[in-house]
Order: C-alpha cells, then sequence, then structure tokens
C-alpha cells in the first residue's frame, strides 16, 4: 500500500508539474512505475465490468478510448463483443495491452490520441471513456463530443466518467485542485462530476448515472450512460 501511496505522488508529480507531457508521463508510470499494479488493474476491470450486462456487449461494435493497458477490455471481452478497437496516446501502456490480448482478433489498438483519431459516421454501438475525462482539452470540448456523436450509431451508448472523486469530497478538493493545476492538465469543465454533466447535457441525454469504486475505501466516480440527442451543437 505505501509502494503504491508513493508511485500515486510521483504520477501526479510528474503529470502536473509541466515538467513532462501526457504522452511522456505515461510512458514514465507504464514502466517505471508498473501502471497496472499502482492502479490495481483487477480492481478497475471489476470496476468496469459491474457497469455492463452482457446485452450491453454482446455483438456489438465498440470503441474504448484512452484504453491504457486494456482494464476496460478485459472487462467485456468475456460478453462476446463483435469487435474493440482502443485509442491510446502512450505506445508504453498499448504494449501492454496488445500483450494481453496478443491472440484476439476482435481487438485493434491505435496509438494515437483521442482528438486526432477519426471514425466514419455510425461506426460503434458503445463508445467509452473512463479515467480521462480530464484530458479533454480545455476549449476543445465541442469537438471532442461532436465526434463521438458522429462516430455512434443511432440510438447507441457514450459511457463517460468524471475522474475526480464526487460528493463533498470532491467539492471541497476542487478549488485546491484548480488552484494548483493549470488547464492545459487538467479541465475545469469535464473532470469534476458536476462539472462534466453541465457540459454533458449540451450534446447527449444522459439517461442512466452510476457510481463506481476502483478503490477500497476511496470516494467513488459517477459515470454518466448518454446518447445522442436533438439539440443543435
Amino acid at each position: 500500500m505505501i509502494n503504491r501511496l508513493i508511485n500515486f505522488l510521483k504520477w501526479y508529480k510528474y503529470e502536473y508539474s509541466g515538467k513532462a507531457s501526457t504522452q511522456e508521463t505515461y510512458e514514465m508510470i507504464s514502466k517505471d512505475l508498473n501502471y497496472d499494479k499502482t492502479i490495481d488493474f483487477t480492481e478497475r476491470k471489476i470496476a468496469l465490468s459491474n457497469l455492463f450486462s452482457i446485452n450491453d456487449i454482446k455483438d456489438k461494435k465498440i470503441l474504448d478510448l484512452a484504453c491504457g493497458t486494456g482494464a476496460f477490455i478485459s472487462a467485456v471481452i468475456d460478453k462476446n463483443p463483435k469487435k474493440i478497437v482502443g485509442v491510446d496516446l502512450t505506445e508504453g501502456m498499448l504494449n501492454i495491452a496488445r500483450k494481453r490480448f496478443v491472440n484476439d482478433k476482435r481487438i485493434t489498438f491505435i496509438n494515437k490520441s483521442f482528438m486526432d483519431v477519426d471514425f466514419k459516421e455510425g461506426s460503434f454501438d458503445l463508445i467509452l471513456l473512463a479515467n480521462a475525462s480530464r484530458y479533454i482539452p480545455f476549449g476543445e470540448e465541442k469537438r471532442f463530443f461532436t465526434n463521438i456523436r458522429r462516430w455512434l450509431k443511432k440510438d447507441s451508448v457514450f459511457v463517460i466518467h468524471s475522474d475526480f472523486w464526487g460528493g463533498s469530497f470532491g467539492k471541497l478538493m476542487a478549488p485546491i485542485i484548480k488552484l494548483v493545476t493549470n488547464k492545459k492538465y487538467l479541465n475545469p469543465n469535464t473532470t469534476f462530476d458536476w462539472t462534466l454533466e453541465k457540459e454533458l447535457h449540451k450534446y447527449f441525454s444522459i439517461f442512466k448515472k452510476e457510481y463506481i469504486k476502483e478503490i477500497t475505501g476511496a470516494s467513488m466516480h459517477l459515470a454518466f450512460f448518454c446518447k445522442t440527442n436533438n439539440q443543435k451543437s
């Protein structure tokens, strides 16, 4: 537990100090800080698995943005998806994911930022962005969410969850986090559950919200289940 806490502190020091880019930060933690043990891969896999039923996944085409080392893919692969595309900025993270799913032809990985990747209209039944809402660039929310809407099939689902813990603890910490973090590294419009929800309402209809707990004893993230609405963006 102590080593895990130390690794988290090193991680956030790298991520928010401005000394390294997001890509450089995750290259470092995928190797030097043993990312899967720091986040507890198994806990994350279980938390994400509990969000979805077999009917949500079976025969579906799925896009996992900021897929990292493949926790979500591990969580749903036994629920028989037709295809999964994992996108991540960091080659070191993807190398771990590729080894994890080396023999599964249903899975494709793309080494790009989710702001640079593109797909045909109506390509996916389900799109997920987990543990990465803070990386939607400040001022580019419209471009990101408009792309999500375009890539989804009609009546399909986008699931995104807030990065920082919600509830009273989250609201207590939010001013401190904003004070010490540049908007370049943390988008205040999409990081916290109450600001993310406000932003999502511009582009989607939220039909379900569910709290998830990844770390034993910690406060919970809030997952938003969204469908496209008829509003013009």
